[in-house]
């Protein structure tokens, strides 16, 4: 699930992540730069979708280091600049104080944004909020709906954890069949941890 993907590999390398922000003799390296400058070129010229790149590049660093508070910059640029999915990766940088100083009032604002406007990361963040109760008030009802938007946005994450709520009843009742399709979904969009699932309760 995308946003559990994300959120993981940000907790793995979280310290060589506060090295690459604090740490001002940790340079970016001549490929970084070969990468990010365009990108930064055309974001100074006002194209949204460069700031954004920008950002991705930045948050995905190189040899096991990000540049966290770079990605920041870049991603509220392209967010006051109208990328909504650039909103929904800066609350994920905020909701996990990476590059930013941790705030949750921020990410839940960020992905409420995101999907009030029918960005589907952002709404599949916002409902897993809604499904554990972080910063947020405990609902199923609530997840589920949210959710469900991400998946008809496209969102593999969105699909996957319709399937999971439904394989295990989580505020609903459990209903192998509705699970195996959401599985299915995620599986035919190229995504392998859904073939797997599908596969094992298939059986």
């Amino acid at each position: 699930m995308r946003i559990f993907t994300i959120l993981g590999i940000a907790l793995n390398i979280s310290l060589g992540a506060y090295l690459a922000d604090e740490n001002m003799n940790h340079y970016e390296s001549v490929d970084m730069l070969k990468r990010t400058s365009p990108y930064i070129t055309g974001c100074n010229e006002g194209v949204m979708n460069d700031c954004y790149l920008a950002a991705y590049e930045y948050m995905k660093g190189e040899n096991g280091v990000q540049w966290y508070a770079k990605a920041a910059q870049y991603y509220k640029i392209a967010c006051d600049g109208g990328m909504l999915k650039a909103c929904s990766n800066l609350g994920i940088l905020y909701q996990n104080g990476l590059g930013v100083k941790q705030n949750y009032s921020v990410s839940v604002q960020l992905y409420r944004l995101a999907c009030s406007r029918a960005e589907p990361d952002g709404c599949n963040n916002l409902g897993a909020l809604s499904e554990e109760g972080k910063f947020v008030s405990k609902s199923y009802t609530d997840a589920m709906s949210l959710y469900s938007r991400a998946c008809m946005g496209g969102s593999i994450a969105g699909c996957m954890n319709l399937g999971n709520m439904y394989a295990k009843g989580k505020g609903v009742a459990r209903n192998k069949e509705v699970a195996l399709s959401f599985y299915a979904q995620a599986c035919e969009m190229g995504y392998q941890e859904g073939c797997d699932l599908y596969y094992q309760l298939h059986k």
